[in-house]
Protein backbone atom coordinates (compact mmCIF):
# COMPACT_ATOMS: atom_id res chain seq x y z
CA UNK A 1 0.00 0.00 0.00
CA UNK A 2 2.83 2.57 1.09
CA UNK A 3 4.81 2.11 -2.33
CA UNK A 4 1.45 2.29 -4.71
CA UNK A 5 0.21 5.63 -2.62
CA UNK A 6 4.06 6.24 -3.32
CA UNK A 7 4.43 5.81 -6.96
CA UNK A 8 0.54 7.41 -7.16
CA UNK A 9 1.81 10.84 -5.89
CA UNK A 10 5.10 10.76 -7.79
CA UNK A 11 3.04 9.87 -11.39
CA UNK A 12 0.67 12.41 -10.09
CA UNK A 13 3.57 15.42 -9.15
CA UNK A 14 4.99 14.10 -12.88
CA UNK A 15 1.56 14.45 -14.56
CA UNK A 16 1.16 18.39 -13.05
CA UNK A 17 5.06 18.76 -14.21
CA UNK A 18 3.89 17.92 -17.80
CA UNK A 19 0.90 20.36 -17.59
CA UNK A 20 2.63 23.40 -16.46
CA UNK A 21 5.50 22.53 -18.77
CA UNK A 22 3.04 21.80 -22.06
CA UNK A 23 1.21 26.34 -21.22
CA UNK A 24 5.38 27.67 -20.68
CA UNK A 25 6.19 26.10 -23.67
CA UNK A 26 3.09 26.68 -26.11
CA UNK A 27 4.02 30.55 -24.31
CA UNK A 28 7.34 29.92 -25.55
CA UNK A 29 6.60 28.88 -29.18
CA UNK A 30 3.99 32.25 -29.38
CA UNK A 31 6.90 34.38 -28.64
CA UNK A 32 8.92 32.67 -31.55
CA UNK A 33 6.35 32.91 -33.71
CA UNK A 34 6.05 36.82 -32.91
CA UNK A 35 9.08 37.28 -34.59
CA UNK A 36 8.84 34.42 -37.37
CA UNK A 37 5.76 35.48 -38.31
CA UNK A 38 6.56 36.42 -41.66
CA UNK A 39 7.45 32.75 -42.59
CA UNK A 40 4.20 31.31 -40.95
CA UNK A 41 1.77 33.91 -40.36
CA UNK A 42 -0.66 30.83 -39.02
CA UNK A 43 1.98 30.25 -36.17
CA UNK A 44 0.25 32.75 -34.25
CA UNK A 45 -2.80 31.29 -34.01
CA UNK A 46 -1.61 28.15 -33.51
CA UNK A 47 0.18 28.89 -30.63
CA UNK A 48 -2.59 31.15 -29.02
CA UNK A 49 -4.82 28.07 -29.32
CA UNK A 50 -2.19 25.93 -27.65
CA UNK A 51 -2.00 28.28 -24.97
CA UNK A 52 -5.71 28.39 -24.11
CA UNK A 53 -6.24 24.37 -24.46
CA UNK A 54 -2.98 23.51 -22.35
CA UNK A 55 -4.42 26.19 -19.87
CA UNK A 56 -7.35 24.45 -19.58
CA UNK A 57 -5.53 21.07 -18.68
CA UNK A 58 -3.84 23.11 -16.13
CA UNK A 59 -6.83 23.48 -13.88
CA UNK A 60 -10.83 22.14 -13.88
CA UNK A 61 -12.40 24.79 -16.41
CA UNK A 62 -14.87 26.13 -13.69
CA UNK A 63 -11.88 26.49 -11.29
CA UNK A 64 -10.57 28.73 -14.25
CA UNK A 65 -13.84 30.67 -15.08
CA UNK A 66 -13.86 31.43 -11.17
CA UNK A 67 -10.34 32.65 -11.19
CA UNK A 68 -11.56 34.50 -14.17
CA UNK A 69 -13.80 36.60 -12.64
CA UNK A 70 -11.84 38.09 -9.41
CA UNK A 71 -9.61 39.80 -11.92
CA UNK A 72 -10.74 42.97 -12.99
CA UNK A 73 -7.95 43.58 -15.33
CA UNK A 74 -8.36 40.64 -17.15
CA UNK A 75 -11.86 40.76 -17.61
CA UNK A 76 -11.68 44.55 -18.96
CA UNK A 77 -9.04 43.20 -21.65
CA UNK A 78 -11.81 40.83 -23.07
CA UNK A 79 -14.93 42.96 -22.72
CA UNK A 80 -12.79 45.28 -24.65
CA UNK A 81 -13.95 43.54 -27.87
CA UNK A 82 -17.90 42.96 -26.44
CA UNK A 83 -18.89 46.02 -28.84
CA UNK A 84 -18.03 44.44 -32.08
CA UNK A 85 -21.37 42.89 -32.42
CA UNK A 86 -23.22 46.23 -32.00
CA UNK A 87 -21.05 47.80 -34.88
CA UNK A 88 -22.33 44.89 -36.95
CA UNK A 89 -26.02 46.77 -38.00
CA UNK A 90 -24.19 49.99 -39.24
CA UNK A 91 -21.07 48.22 -41.66
CA UNK A 92 -22.19 47.35 -45.44
CA UNK A 93 -18.90 45.64 -45.64
CA UNK A 94 -19.52 42.63 -44.25
CA UNK A 95 -16.48 40.77 -45.28
CA UNK A 96 -13.86 43.56 -44.03
CA UNK A 97 -15.92 43.31 -40.41
CA UNK A 98 -15.51 39.99 -39.97
CA UNK A 99 -11.90 40.38 -40.60
CA UNK A 100 -11.55 43.29 -37.97
CA UNK A 101 -13.18 40.47 -35.63
CA UNK A 102 -11.28 37.84 -36.03
CA UNK A 103 -8.03 39.79 -35.46
CA UNK A 104 -9.36 41.03 -32.16
CA UNK A 105 -10.42 37.27 -31.17
CA UNK A 106 -6.80 36.77 -29.20
CA UNK A 107 -8.84 39.54 -27.10
CA UNK A 108 -11.42 36.82 -26.03
CA UNK A 109 -9.13 34.14 -25.26
CA UNK A 110 -5.39 34.54 -23.73
CA UNK A 111 -6.91 37.13 -20.75
CA UNK A 112 -9.09 33.83 -20.02
CA UNK A 113 -6.08 31.30 -20.82
CA UNK A 114 -3.64 33.47 -18.62
CA UNK A 115 -6.18 33.46 -15.54
CA UNK A 116 -4.22 31.23 -13.37
CA UNK A 117 -1.16 31.83 -14.36
CA UNK A 118 -0.14 28.85 -11.89
CA UNK A 119 2.63 27.38 -14.02
CA UNK A 120 4.04 30.83 -14.42
CA UNK A 121 6.49 31.54 -11.22
CA UNK A 122 8.89 34.25 -10.98
CA UNK A 123 11.89 32.12 -12.30
CA UNK A 124 9.53 31.15 -15.20
CA UNK A 125 8.52 34.47 -15.94
CA UNK A 126 11.84 36.00 -15.77
CA UNK A 127 13.12 32.87 -18.35
CA UNK A 128 10.32 33.82 -20.58
CA UNK A 129 11.48 37.19 -20.76
CA UNK A 130 15.25 35.90 -21.77
CA UNK A 131 13.91 34.15 -23.85
CA UNK A 132 12.33 37.17 -26.00
CA UNK A 133 15.50 38.94 -25.34
CA UNK A 134 17.80 36.55 -26.68
CA UNK A 135 15.45 35.98 -29.86
CA UNK A 136 15.70 40.02 -30.41
CA UNK A 137 19.06 39.97 -30.24
CA UNK A 138 19.51 36.86 -32.59
CA UNK A 139 17.45 38.84 -35.38
CA UNK A 140 19.20 42.26 -34.58
CA UNK A 141 22.56 40.47 -35.25
CA UNK A 142 21.54 39.06 -38.25
CA UNK A 143 19.97 42.19 -39.39
CA UNK A 144 23.37 43.90 -38.66
CA UNK A 145 25.50 41.11 -40.48
CA UNK A 146 23.49 42.03 -43.78
CA UNK A 147 23.81 45.77 -43.33
CA UNK A 148 27.47 45.49 -43.60
CA UNK A 149 27.80 43.51 -46.15
CA UNK A 150 25.70 45.99 -48.11
CA UNK A 151 26.28 49.43 -45.92
CA UNK A 152 26.58 52.09 -49.07
CA UNK A 153 23.24 51.18 -50.65
CA UNK A 154 21.14 50.83 -47.48
CA UNK A 155 22.28 54.01 -45.72
CA UNK A 156 21.24 55.43 -48.92
CA UNK A 157 18.19 53.86 -49.22
CA UNK A 158 17.06 55.50 -45.49
CA UNK A 159 16.96 59.04 -48.34
CA UNK A 160 14.13 57.04 -49.79
CA UNK A 161 12.25 56.35 -46.81
CA UNK A 162 13.45 53.04 -46.93
CA UNK A 163 15.18 51.01 -44.04
CA UNK A 164 17.42 47.68 -44.11
CA UNK A 165 16.18 44.61 -45.12
CA UNK A 166 14.95 42.26 -41.95
CA UNK A 167 12.80 39.06 -41.31
CA UNK A 168 9.60 41.19 -39.83
CA UNK A 169 7.55 44.38 -40.52
CA UNK A 170 10.60 47.06 -40.10
CA UNK A 171 8.00 48.89 -37.58
CA UNK A 172 6.79 46.23 -35.49
CA UNK A 173 10.20 44.89 -35.47
CA UNK A 174 11.67 48.21 -34.59
CA UNK A 175 9.60 48.38 -31.24
CA UNK A 176 10.26 44.55 -30.35
CA UNK A 177 13.93 45.46 -30.18
CA UNK A 178 13.16 48.32 -28.54
CA UNK A 179 11.66 46.48 -25.41
CA UNK A 180 14.22 43.53 -25.79
CA UNK A 181 16.41 46.07 -24.89
CA UNK A 182 14.68 47.22 -21.91
CA UNK A 183 13.56 43.87 -21.12
CA UNK A 184 17.60 42.65 -20.92
CA UNK A 185 18.48 45.71 -18.55
CA UNK A 186 15.45 44.98 -16.73
CA UNK A 187 16.74 40.96 -16.03
CA UNK A 188 20.16 42.83 -15.40
CA UNK A 189 18.28 44.99 -12.88
CA UNK A 190 16.51 41.11 -11.76
CA UNK A 191 19.91 39.88 -11.07
CA UNK A 192 18.55 37.21 -13.42
CA UNK A 193 20.78 34.03 -14.03
CA UNK A 194 20.27 30.90 -15.90
CA UNK A 195 23.53 29.04 -14.03
CA UNK A 196 26.25 31.40 -13.35
CA UNK A 197 26.42 34.80 -11.89
CA UNK A 198 28.42 36.60 -15.33
CA UNK A 199 24.77 36.00 -17.13
CA UNK A 200 23.38 38.94 -16.11
CA UNK A 201 26.61 41.22 -17.33
CA UNK A 202 25.74 39.65 -20.65
CA UNK A 203 22.22 41.27 -20.59
CA UNK A 204 23.24 44.11 -19.87
CA UNK A 205 25.45 43.84 -23.03
CA UNK A 206 22.59 42.80 -24.51
CA UNK A 207 20.68 45.73 -23.30
CA UNK A 208 23.54 48.06 -24.35
CA UNK A 209 24.24 46.51 -27.91
CA UNK A 210 19.87 46.35 -28.78
CA UNK A 211 20.29 50.02 -27.94
CA UNK A 212 23.00 50.81 -30.00
CA UNK A 213 20.84 48.65 -33.38
CA UNK A 214 17.73 50.57 -32.82
CA UNK A 215 19.48 53.59 -33.58
CA UNK A 216 21.58 52.24 -36.63
CA UNK A 217 18.14 50.45 -37.42
CA UNK A 218 16.63 54.15 -37.34
CA UNK A 219 12.84 53.83 -37.61
CA UNK A 220 10.94 56.64 -35.84
CA UNK A 221 8.58 53.86 -34.03
CA UNK A 222 11.48 51.73 -32.66
CA UNK A 223 13.42 55.16 -31.32
CA UNK A 224 10.25 56.36 -29.84
CA UNK A 225 9.58 53.50 -27.84
CA UNK A 226 13.26 53.14 -27.34
CA UNK A 227 13.24 56.32 -25.30
CA UNK A 228 10.10 56.08 -23.44
CA UNK A 229 11.55 53.07 -21.35
CA UNK A 230 14.17 55.21 -20.94
CA UNK A 231 12.01 57.95 -19.59
CA UNK A 232 9.76 55.62 -17.59
CA UNK A 233 13.04 54.45 -15.95
CA UNK A 234 14.41 57.72 -14.94
CA UNK A 235 10.49 58.47 -13.77
CA UNK A 236 11.13 55.49 -11.35
CA UNK A 237 14.48 56.71 -10.55
CA UNK A 238 13.60 60.61 -9.22
CA UNK A 239 10.41 59.31 -7.66
CA UNK A 240 12.19 56.54 -5.73
CA UNK A 241 15.91 58.71 -4.77
CA UNK A 242 14.74 62.05 -5.35
CA UNK A 243 17.97 63.02 -6.34
CA UNK A 244 17.11 66.03 -8.92
CA UNK A 245 20.90 66.85 -9.73
CA UNK A 246 21.79 63.41 -10.99
CA UNK A 247 18.56 63.41 -12.80
CA UNK A 248 19.65 66.70 -14.34
CA UNK A 249 22.77 65.25 -15.62
CA UNK A 250 21.50 61.87 -16.76
CA UNK A 251 18.86 63.89 -19.03
CA UNK A 252 21.64 65.84 -20.63
CA UNK A 253 23.65 63.08 -21.40
CA UNK A 254 20.66 61.50 -23.30
CA UNK A 255 20.54 64.95 -25.10
CA UNK A 256 23.67 64.70 -26.08
CA UNK A 257 24.06 61.47 -26.96
CA UNK A 258 20.55 61.79 -29.21
CA UNK A 259 22.57 64.51 -30.91
CA UNK A 260 25.69 62.24 -31.89
CA UNK A 261 23.93 59.50 -32.69
CA UNK A 262 21.87 62.06 -35.42
CA UNK A 263 25.05 63.39 -36.43
CA UNK A 264 26.95 60.15 -36.63
CA UNK A 265 25.30 56.90 -37.66
CA UNK A 266 24.69 57.40 -41.24
CA UNK A 267 21.07 55.66 -41.44
CA UNK A 268 20.36 57.96 -38.76
CA UNK A 269 21.07 61.10 -40.18
CA UNK A 270 19.51 59.95 -43.47
CA UNK A 271 16.44 59.16 -41.89
CA UNK A 272 16.49 62.66 -40.23
CA UNK A 273 17.32 64.53 -43.50
CA UNK A 274 13.84 62.31 -44.94
CA UNK A 275 11.72 63.00 -42.16
CA UNK A 276 12.37 66.54 -42.54
CA UNK A 277 11.86 66.19 -46.42
CA UNK A 278 8.66 64.70 -45.72
CA UNK A 279 7.29 67.03 -43.53
CA UNK A 280 8.18 69.90 -46.05
CA UNK A 281 6.11 68.15 -48.86
CA UNK A 282 3.05 68.03 -46.39
CA UNK A 283 3.55 71.91 -45.52
CA UNK A 284 3.77 73.17 -49.32
CA UNK A 285 1.10 70.76 -50.17
CA UNK A 286 3.94 69.14 -52.46
CA UNK A 287 3.22 65.69 -54.27
CA UNK A 288 2.48 63.25 -51.65
CA UNK A 289 2.66 59.97 -53.45
CA UNK A 290 4.48 57.37 -51.43
CA UNK A 291 5.60 59.86 -48.95
CA UNK A 292 4.96 58.52 -45.49
CA UNK A 293 4.60 61.36 -43.05
CA UNK A 294 2.77 63.01 -45.69
CA UNK A 295 -0.16 60.17 -46.22
CA UNK A 296 -0.20 59.36 -42.77
CA UNK A 297 -1.11 63.33 -41.93
CA UNK A 298 -3.87 62.71 -44.47
CA UNK A 299 -5.13 59.79 -42.75
CA UNK A 300 -5.67 62.26 -39.97
CA UNK A 301 -7.56 64.43 -41.44
CA UNK A 302 -9.68 61.55 -43.39
CA UNK A 303 -10.24 59.63 -39.69
CA UNK A 304 -11.54 63.50 -38.24
CA UNK A 305 -13.85 63.75 -41.47
CA UNK A 306 -15.40 60.74 -40.51
CA UNK A 307 -15.56 61.23 -37.16
CA UNK A 308 -17.67 64.34 -37.77
CA UNK A 309 -20.28 62.82 -39.99
CA UNK A 310 -20.94 60.18 -37.50
CA UNK A 311 -19.75 61.35 -34.06
CA UNK A 312 -21.43 59.45 -31.51
CA UNK A 313 -21.07 55.24 -33.10
CA UNK A 314 -19.08 56.02 -36.33
CA UNK A 315 -19.27 55.10 -39.77
CA UNK A 316 -18.65 51.51 -38.62
CA UNK A 317 -16.20 49.05 -38.09
CA UNK A 318 -17.04 47.25 -41.44
CA UNK A 319 -16.89 50.99 -43.10
CA UNK A 320 -14.18 52.31 -42.29
CA UNK A 321 -11.63 50.81 -44.94
CA UNK A 322 -14.22 51.58 -48.00
CA UNK A 323 -14.76 55.61 -46.08
CA UNK A 324 -10.98 56.09 -45.99
CA UNK A 325 -10.52 55.02 -49.78
CA UNK A 326 -13.76 57.45 -50.41
CA UNK A 327 -11.80 60.13 -48.60
CA UNK A 328 -8.28 59.63 -50.19
CA UNK A 329 -10.36 59.45 -53.37
CA UNK A 330 -12.47 62.52 -53.35
CA UNK A 331 -9.47 65.24 -51.86
CA UNK A 332 -5.71 63.44 -52.61
CA UNK A 333 -6.64 61.52 -56.09
CA UNK A 334 -3.10 61.70 -56.96
CA UNK A 335 -1.92 59.61 -54.06
CA UNK A 336 -2.36 55.92 -55.22
CA UNK A 337 -3.05 53.64 -52.53
CA UNK A 338 -4.31 55.01 -49.47
CA UNK A 339 -4.09 53.53 -45.64
CA UNK A 340 -6.25 53.46 -43.15
CA UNK A 341 -6.29 55.99 -39.98
CA UNK A 342 -2.55 55.76 -38.60
CA UNK A 343 -3.54 56.41 -34.97
CA UNK A 344 -4.82 53.47 -33.11
CA UNK A 345 -7.62 56.12 -30.93
CA UNK A 346 -8.32 58.10 -34.48
CA UNK A 347 -8.71 54.71 -36.00
CA UNK A 348 -11.83 53.61 -33.86
CA UNK A 349 -13.15 57.31 -33.18
CA UNK A 350 -13.49 57.32 -37.10
CA UNK A 351 -14.97 53.67 -36.99
CA UNK A 352 -16.88 53.08 -33.77
CA UNK A 353 -16.79 57.24 -32.32
CA UNK A 354 -16.74 58.60 -29.38
CA UNK A 355 -18.87 55.65 -27.11
CA UNK A 356 -16.71 53.46 -29.00
CA UNK A 357 -13.07 54.90 -28.27
CA UNK A 358 -13.93 55.73 -24.17
CA UNK A 359 -15.01 51.81 -24.22
CA UNK A 360 -12.01 50.93 -25.38
CA UNK A 361 -9.62 53.61 -23.76
CA UNK A 362 -11.13 52.49 -20.41
CA UNK A 363 -11.15 48.90 -21.11
CA UNK A 364 -7.97 48.72 -22.60
CA UNK A 365 -5.90 50.75 -20.36
CA UNK A 366 -7.78 49.60 -17.18
CA UNK A 367 -5.10 47.79 -15.47
CA UNK A 368 -2.95 51.18 -15.41
CA UNK A 369 -5.79 52.77 -13.31
CA UNK A 370 -5.02 49.85 -10.74
CA UNK A 371 -2.31 51.62 -8.20
CA UNK A 372 -0.82 48.19 -7.31
CA UNK A 373 0.06 47.98 -10.84
CA UNK A 374 2.07 51.56 -10.72
CA UNK A 375 5.14 49.11 -9.50
CA UNK A 376 5.01 46.70 -12.36
CA UNK A 377 7.71 48.03 -14.59
CA UNK A 378 7.83 45.85 -17.26
CA UNK A 379 3.68 46.13 -17.82
CA UNK A 380 4.03 50.53 -17.55
CA UNK A 381 6.74 50.25 -19.77
CA UNK A 382 4.60 48.25 -22.25
CA UNK A 383 1.67 50.39 -22.03
CA UNK A 384 3.94 53.73 -22.33
CA UNK A 385 5.02 51.87 -25.71
CA UNK A 386 1.72 50.89 -26.78
CA UNK A 387 0.29 54.51 -25.95
CA UNK A 388 2.76 56.21 -28.29
CA UNK A 389 2.76 53.85 -31.00
CA UNK A 390 -0.87 54.23 -31.33
CA UNK A 391 -0.18 57.87 -32.14
CA UNK A 392 1.23 56.75 -35.15
CA UNK A 393 0.28 53.05 -35.62
CA UNK A 394 -3.12 51.18 -35.81
CA UNK A 395 -1.40 48.37 -34.17
CA UNK A 396 -4.14 46.79 -33.00
CA UNK A 397 -5.59 45.95 -36.24
CA UNK A 398 -2.74 43.40 -37.74
CA UNK A 399 -2.71 40.20 -36.00
CA UNK A 400 0.91 40.60 -35.07
CA UNK A 401 0.17 44.16 -33.64
CA UNK A 402 -2.68 42.21 -31.18
CA UNK A 403 -0.20 39.21 -30.35
CA UNK A 404 2.66 41.36 -29.11
CA UNK A 405 0.24 43.74 -27.11
CA UNK A 406 -1.24 41.11 -25.51
CA UNK A 407 1.98 39.40 -24.49
CA UNK A 408 3.70 41.98 -22.54
CA UNK A 409 -0.14 42.94 -21.00
CA UNK A 410 -0.77 39.34 -19.82
CA UNK A 411 2.56 38.08 -18.61
CA UNK A 412 3.55 40.97 -16.01
CA UNK A 413 -0.09 40.58 -15.00
CA UNK A 414 0.69 37.03 -14.06
CA UNK A 415 3.00 38.72 -11.31
CA UNK A 416 1.04 40.76 -10.11
CA UNK A 417 -1.76 38.61 -9.41
CA UNK A 418 1.07 36.27 -7.79
CA UNK A 419 1.51 39.08 -5.23
CA UNK A 420 -1.75 39.33 -4.06
CA UNK A 421 -2.25 35.67 -3.45
CA UNK A 422 1.65 35.29 -1.83
CA UNK A 423 2.36 39.07 -0.47
CA UNK A 424 5.63 38.88 -2.62
CA UNK A 425 7.33 41.71 -3.01
CA UNK A 426 9.71 41.23 -6.38
CA UNK A 427 8.32 42.92 -8.96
Amino acid sequence: HFLAHYLFITLFDIGMQLKHTSFILCILLYIVSLFFYEYGKAWVSITMFGILLTSFVQEPIQVHAQQFWTKKSLVLLTLSTFLLPLYLYNSIDLHYYYERVQIRAPFLALPFAFASGMAITRQVYLKLLSGFVLLAFLIALVTFINYLSNIDIVNESYLRAKVMPSILNHVRLSIMLAMGSYLAYYLFRENFKWCYNFERWFFLTIAVSLFVFVHLYSVRSGLIALYAAVFVEIGYYVYNSRNYKRTIGILSVIILLVFLSVRFIPTLNNKWTNTLADIHVYQTNAYPNYNSLTTRFISYEGAIAIFKNAPLFGCGLGDIKTEMDSYFKAHYPMIDISILPHNQFLFWLAATGIVGLIFFSVTFFFPLFQTRNWSNRVLIVHYTILFLSFQTEPMLETQLGVAYSLLFILLPLTQEYKYKLTGSSAL
